[in-house]
């Protein structure tokens, strides 16, 4: 009897043990912060931890000739959850899909316009016109793996001088974020011959290069006289100035 009486408090003892542990080990919803996603890219696959009511990262690497447009919980057609620079759309929330697809396009189907400044006349001051503007995230995160490519800038611009025959530069140049320059992309010069507005458009192709900042500012001067001490720069004046950058593939 006293045998039976042991051996029931052992069982006892053990399946109270059992039940504590277990009881420890078994989390609510509520106490569940964060759920593991898989992300799909062909033949090649990643998992990611997302916490819940955050916005998730995730890290995003380049494809040669292509950018990436998005990731979507179907392989075609469904709804995009994540950008193209890895940042989902929303905070995440348990309700959410936990499988996702790469989705990738053609860069040379990308074309990003730019209105550096509208309508309004710009006039010029020290014999420059200055403005910056930032690149679109799709065209940044489409250099990723394609810095051998080019970038495709056209552009258009209305100019009118104060006097006859007023040499004009136009600049396009990238910067650091810390505001120093980075890259010299190009000039054309011009010679305006009449005192009225004048459209100026053109055409040109510089290196992608590592252009991940994706700052750029223009400069718009006249280069005879501007600079040059005891001497007033000619003045004139700038509108509409529009850009339109796509890439070309190498």
């Amino acid at each position: 009897m006293k045998k039976l009486k042991k051996l029931f408090t052992a069982i006892l003892g053990l399946t109270l043990a059992i039940l504590f542990v277990a009881g420890c080990s078994v989390l609510s919803d509520e106490d569940i912060k964060h759920t593991t996603l898989t992300f799909i890219d062909g033949d090649t696959s990643f998992e990611s931890t997302a916490e819940y009511d955050y916005v998730c990262k995730i890290e995003i690497s380049g494809k040669k000739g292509y950018y990436l447009e998005g990731y979507y919980d179907e392989q075609e057609g469904g709804t995009k959850y994540f950008d193209c620079n890895g940042n989902s759309l929303l905070k995440w929330k348990k309700s959410f899909p936990t499988k996702f697809y790469a989705r990738w396009k053609d860069i040379c189907t990308l074309n990003f316009e730019y209105e550096v400044f509208g309508n309004a006349p710009k006039e010029s001051y020290a014999g420059d016109v200055d403005a910056n503007f930032k690149l679109s995230n799709e065209l940044i995160s489409a250099l990723i793996g394609n810095f051998d490519g080019k970038l495709n800038i056209e552009y258009s611009i209305d100019l009118k001088p104060k006097s006859n025959n007023t040499n004009i530069s136009l600049y396009v140049k990238g910067y650091k974020s810390n505001g120093a320059d980075k890259y010299f992309f190009f000039t054309n010069n011009y010679v305006l011959q009449s005192t009225e507005f004048t459209n100026v458009t053109g055409t040109i192709e510089i290196p992608a290069n590592d252009f991940v900042d994706g700052n750029m500012y223009t400069t718009i001067s006249t280069p005879d006289q501007g600079g040059v001490l005891g001497i007033t720069p000619y003045t004139f004046y700038a509108r509409n100035f529009n850009i339109k950058i796509g890439i070309v593939s190498a």
